[in-house]
């Protein structure tokens, strides 16, 4: 079942998030199977699905890691995602209503007062809302959000 094998790479995902500031980032299949209730066979099928996707490292005998992105990787990325919220911000212009501005409006200014607060998390999330809402806006449902 697709659903369930993609519930368990997100579990597993913010299993390796977790343990990345400790334990130098790496965990082991035994502690993370125990750890998500789950068999070791259907985590290597997960780990092993990851590793594919780029996301983690497995190193024998040592345990698995989250994988750390070369610098070329991230400014890649960085390239393609500014590409492709900038077609989103035009098409969204489209599709735009009033409340939809002032979505964004409130979306800004919780932004701002998170900064002046110094709540870095909350500023984080309210980013990450203000862009996915773009997204959303565009109507475009190949783009990542």
């Amino acid at each position: 079942m697709p659903d369930v094998q993609d519930s368990l790479l997100e579990r597993v995902k913010s299993s390796l998030l977790r343990h990345a500031s400790s334990n130098g980032g790496a965990v082991t299949e035994q502690a993370l199977s125990k750890h998500l209730k789950v068999s070791r066979a259907s985590l290597r099928e997960a780990l092993s699905d990851l590793q594919k996707q780029g996301v983690v490292e497995r190193r024998q005998k040592k345990g698995t890691y989250l994988r750390k992105p070369k610098l070329k990787e991230l400014v890649d990325l960085w390239d393609v995602r500014c590409a492709l919220e900038g077609m989103a911000g035009r098409l969204a212009c489209a599709n735009v209503t009033p409340a939809d501005v002032e979505k964004l409006r409130e979306l800004c200014a919780i932004r701002a007062e998170a900064a002046t607060c110094s709540d870095a998390q909350l500023v984080d999330q309210a980013d990450i809302d203000f862009h996915e809402h773009i997204i959303l806006l565009s109507g475009n449902h190949c783009v990542p959000s």
